[in-house]
């Protein structure tokens, strides 16, 4: 039995081992297979609700037995407080959701855990049951960490803890980032990414991409990468994106003749804002968070804030000329333009220069960060999974 995490692109991958019985870790992952028609169950079928009670037991016996090691030493006040008079009640949730994962990962017994990441809160700690009990957990990305001046040193970052046993990778740069992490190459494989897979199926030529956006073919289309705040911890707290937004409509201005398309992250559910951004800036721009692969053979240029790994997909898909705003992104990549003071004048400059310079060839960095991207990593990593649950 193959215990699974929920991510859509593990699709083709849960499709091709079919023949395996699956269990899902969220039910409404596993509703998604089975409308799909792949049998599978999530696990949440095994917690009966003695099983429940002894979670919750398990809960209040770890809690107590570690409330007395919380220090709140060279802490804030307000901190201070949280760390003595309420951790307790923040922790006694979480640990009985992980308490209940482990007792019905105990009962359903699988043979092989497959995750997209192994250092949120409930993965690790399916990971580490996994390494406790000596299941083969094979972590399959769901992005790959990119090159920033701004990195601080391996062990400083939560990515920089390694629970799985066994780790598929995009390319050469994953392959490494990870033994720098001291992970031993004989856990890992170069077997490409499954959400990369489309994008040797993905044929959309330049002219097409435009008239299906209602674009005018004859004008160059920039594309801005709108992305979000991440706030989960302090170096996520900053103004940049807002700023560089900011920078970029003041550029836009500057260039009148060109066309925008705002791309904003399917799961920022921040359109409506770039949306209101832009009309207050007085630009005319699409703003959509749909659309990915159309929007990126449509552009003649793309604008991005630091490292992002739809970068990657658009040097594969239709090289175009790429702006990294804010400086520090892919340092040792010149084939990818970077603004390090991030202001309209230096944005639109950027712009105009890429428009007449025209895109480098992207062969090495596709290759350095996505593998053969050939569509065929899911295949790839079904054959590692079968040996890892049949070992």
């Amino acid at each position: 039995m193959i215990l699974t995490s929920s991510n859509p692109p593990f699709i083709p991958i849960l499709r091709q081992l079919g023949g395996l019985e699956i269990t899902t870790l969220h039910p409404q992952f596993n509703k998604m297979l089975t409308d799909i028609d792949v049998a599978s169950k999530p696990l949440g079928e095994y917690a009966d609700e003695v099983l429940r009670a002894t979670s919750v037991a398990d809960a209040v016996r770890i809690i107590t037995s570690i409330q007395g090691g919380f220090s709140a030493n060279g802490l804030s006040p307000a901190v201070s407080q949280l760390v003595e008079s309420k951790l307790s009640s923040f922790f006694y949730q979480r640990m009985v959701d992980a308490a209940l994962i482990v007792r019905s990962l105990d009962k359903a017994k699988p043979k092989l855990v497959i995750l997209h990441n192994d250092v949120e809160p409930i993965l690790r700690t399916v990971a580490l049951w996994a390494q406790k009990r000596g299941v083969p957990c094979l972590h399959i990305p769901h992005a790959i960490y990119l090159e920033h001046d701004e990195r601080t040193s391996v062990g400083t970052d939560i990515h920089d803890l390694i629970t799985a046993s066994h780790i598929a990778v995009a390319g050469s740069y994953q392959h490494d980032w990870f033994i720098e992490r001291k992970v031993d190459t004989s856990a890992m494989r170069i077997t490409g990414l499954p959400q990369f897979d489309r994008l040797a199926a993905t044929h959309i030529s330049h002219d097409r991409a435009c008239r299906l956006l209602k674009m005018d073919t004859s004008r160059p289309v920039v594309v801005y990468m709108g992305s979000w705040r991440q706030d989960t911890n302090l170096l996520g707290c900053t103004d940049v994106l807002e700023e560089a937004y900011a920078a970029f409509l003041g550029a836009a201005k500057q260039l009148p003749e060109l066309q925008y398309i705002v791309k904003c992250h399917p799961r920022g559910q921040n359109v409506e804002d770039h949306v209101k951004k832009a009309d207050e800036a007085g630009i005319r721009c699409a703003v959509t968070d749909q659309h990915l692969d159309v929007i990126l053979n449509a552009a003649d240029t793309i604008v991005n804030v630091g490292t992002s790994n739809v970068i990657l997909e658009a040097a594969y898909m239709q090289p175009v000329p790429m702006i990294c705003l804010g400086g520090g992104a892919f340092p040792n990549d010149p084939e990818i333009t970077k603004v390090a003071t991030v202001t309209t004048d230096s944005v639109a400059q950027a712009i105009r220069d890429s428009l007449t310079t025209g895109a480098p060839d992207m062969h090495g960095f596709v290759t350095k960060y996505l593998g053969n991207v050939d569509g065929k990593a899911s295949e790839r990593i079904v054959e590692w999974a079968k040996e890892l649950h049949n070992a």
